[in-house]
């Protein structure tokens, strides 16, 4: 399965607009900070849309792993939205489209200097890339691994376009995907059907022009690799 990547800086940076500003109405209002993500007309007829629910678990958790230093952080703030396919035959697993948008700022490892440094201009330079995006292209290898009467597994690939510091890579990821119709047990986490998805990875700071010639690195205090472990709820109820 194939679908197409919109590929429009005016797209891009009107989802920018409408993730940061989601967030910050929140700040002011006392809320604990949640990003919103639109879904384009052209992603919502292809199926049924499932939206990133709001979790008191990390959505995102990565860890360099030096010689020198050991770190992690987390992210709870992920926004975003897959699609299941509504064409006849195809399995709900060969998602039809989705998105992902990671404010930088939410980015904690617990410790606001290392914060402070990571946020800056050397590392993420959140002031000129406020968000890291992960945008679909494809969905291949969709296995079902198991069905249950509340549940089914499937295991698959998904491709896609990740943005970070301003520079695009292409990236596959193994995925795990579970499907769950709703239920008194899911309502507990939200309204909705519900659709999980797992997945471990890394990422190679020097493709995206990071930490090249770093000391940092050099030294063994920040890994050339970053483990990220992603863990998503997602709801067909619009958040």
């Amino acid at each position: 399965m194939r679908f197409t990547r919109i590929k429009s800086n005016v797209c891009l940076w009107v989802g920018c607009t409408v993730v940061l500003a989601g967030w910050a109405r929140a700040e002011e209002d006392g809320q604990e900070r949640r990003p919103t993500i639109a879904v384009p007309d052209e992603h919502a007829k292809l199926g049924q849309v499932y939206y990133v629910v709001a979790t008191k678990k990390p959505h995102v958790t990565f860890r360099s792993n030096a010689k020198v230093e050991k770190f992690k952080g987390t992210s709870v703030q992920l926004a975003g939205y897959v699609v299941t396919p509504g064409s006849a035959g195809a399995l709900p697993a060969q998602l039809a489209a989705g998105k992902f948008v990671l404010p930088v700022i939410s980015l904690d490892t617990g410790n606001s200097t290392m914060n402070e440094h990571m946020q800056a201009k050397r590392w993420f330079d959140s002031d000129a890339y406020p968000t890291i995006e992960f945008t679909m292209t494809d969905v291949t290898n969709v296995k079902l691994v198991k069905e249950r009467e509340d549940s089914t597994i499937y295991r698959a690939k998904l491709v896609g376009i990740m943005s970070l510091v301003g520079q695009e890579k292409e990236m596959t990821v193994n995925a795990r995907i579970t499907l769950k119709p709703e239920s008194e047990k899911t309502r507990k986490i939200a309204p909705g059907d519900l659709l999980t998805i797992r997945s471990s990875f890394h990422v190679v700071l020097s493709e995206f022009g990071m930490g090249i010639n770093d000391p940092s690195i050099e030294a063994g205090k920040i890994a050339k690799r970053i483990k990220i472990d992603v863990n998503l709820t997602l709801s067909t109820q619009r958040p």
